[in-house]
């Protein structure tokens, strides 16, 4: 009898059928979309980059899936980018989600286009036009649910409306960041990718930052920062101000 010492059946590699589900346009992602949404149970988790590769744009800026996953109690927590303060749309349609019963919350840095359900699926674009992927896979999950939660635990709370205070301290931590990129030696469009605005206005925020500091050049503006401390003071104030849990 023999017994046979190949490579497994492509069946016994294969992974599960619904672990890895590509979805082709908008409308297979809207649709995968409101069939988790009625699933959903415990938590939703959405990462908004406000620019780009967005998973199904404009659906969570709105208050119809957060009204309805809150009336069942399901937790719904948003992040954007700081930026997404200052955009009239965006900030009305944060607004609509905190009405709806859902948490939002802003970062200076870059965050990834995805959706968490339960701590389970994934939901994430893939590099064609309005396609995305669904994973339903464990180690996959944890890994964004944890890279999720630390970038929350940073974040600045946004409320319903933009407050005074709110708008000041995201303002300081995008002006924060600019200064710390440009220390680096950052070029001003990267600096302007990863802030969330476009090369112009990141120019205009590093001629005020020039003058400030009476920096004439890219390398006397990272010494002048190094020793002047900014922006260990600029870190030390919006420590005192920490984000909510």
């Amino acid at each position: 009898m023999r017994t046979h010492c190949g490579p497994p059946s492509p069946e016994r590699r294969s992974d599960p059928p619904d672990r890895f589900r590509p979805l082709a346009d908008q409308a297979a992602v809207r649709a995968w979309l409101a069939a988790a949404v009625r699933g959903c149970s415990q938590e939703v988790l959405v990462s908004q980059p406000d620019a780009g590769r967005r998973v199904a744009p404009g659906l969570w800026d709105g208050p119809g899936p957060t009204a309805s996953l809150a009336g069942r109690g399901v937790v719904v927590r948003v992040i954007h980018r700081h930026t997404a303060r200052f955009d009239n749309a965006l900030r009305a349609g944060m607004g609509r989600v905190v009405q709806g019963g859902g948490e939002v919350r802003t970062l200076a840095d870059p965050v990834p286009p995805l959706i968490i359900f339960d701590r389970e699926t994934v939901l994430v674009p893939t590099g064609e036009e309005g396609a995305a992927v669904a994973i339903r896979h464990p180690g996959v999950a944890h890994f964004m649910v944890e890279a999720f939660a630390r970038a929350w635990a940073v974040a600045v709370p946004f409320e319903d409306g933009l407050r005074a205070t709110g708008a000041s301290e995201a303002a300081s931590r995008v002006r924060a960041t600019i200064i710390r990129l440009l220390a680096e030696g950052q070029t001003d469009a990267v600096i302007a990718r990863r802030v969330g605005v476009s090369v112009r206005t990141c120019r205009n925020h590093i001629a005020r930052i020039y003058q400030e500091l009476g920096a004439r050049s890219r390398f006397q503006l990272g010494v002048l920062v190094s020793r002047s401390g900014l922006l260990e003071r600029l870190n030390d104030d919006l420590k005192d101000t920490p984000a909510r849990t």
